[in-house]
């Protein structure tokens, strides 16, 4: 591996230690730097898209929605293979999106995300892509809708094996 790629890769793994361990500001730092890392987003466009999600993601929970969003459209114009750094990154924007109140648009992000997840056979990613989606019909008023959203990311729980998962879903 390229010594940037490796560098950018281990900073951004201990800034989500950081961010775990409830350091926002240093996490928001070292995962700046992560990106200042890589030589050209260009050149590693999968690392530079999951942590620019990343990077969203951190921000986003600052309330700065627009410099997240930016970020998350960055990583998607980067990085167009349809895999689970995208599905991560179109999540992270539903999120966002559904913040706004922009559920119609929500909608569309944590479905994207679905597509990808179901293609890929990540049941726990489309188990949370449901929980996404019923919070949605939730906001919106749609208590079936939402009720059967919840009810699919439960039973996509339990057959993954998801027991944690499970657990909060009962939560």
């Amino acid at each position: 591996a390229h010594p940037a790629t490796v560098r950018a890769e281990a900073l951004r793994q201990t800034a989500r230690i950081l961010d775990v361990r409830g350091h926002l500001e240093e996490a928001l730092r070292t995962i700046q730097a992560a990106l200042d890392a890589l030589s050209s987003r260009k050149d590693h466009p999968a690392l530079a898209a999951r942590t620019l999600g990343d990077l969203g993601w951190l921000i986003y929970r600052q309330g700065r929605l627009e410099e997240a969003e930016a970020h998350y459209l960055e990583a998607l114009g980067l990085h167009l293979e349809e895999d689970s750094i995208r599905a991560q990154v179109h999540s992270l924007y539903g999120v966002l999106r559904y913040a706004r109140a922009e559920l119609d648009e929500s909608v569309v992000q944590h479905e994207k995300a679905l597509r990808i997840r179901r293609r890929l056979g990540d049941s726990q990613g489309v188990a949370k892509c449901f929980n996404n989606l019923a919070l949605v019909a939730e906001r919106r008023g749609d208590l079936e809708a939402a009720t059967q959203w919840h009810a699919k990311s439960v039973r996509s729980k339990a057959a993954s094996g998801d027991r944690p998962g499970l657990a909060l879903a009962y939560n």
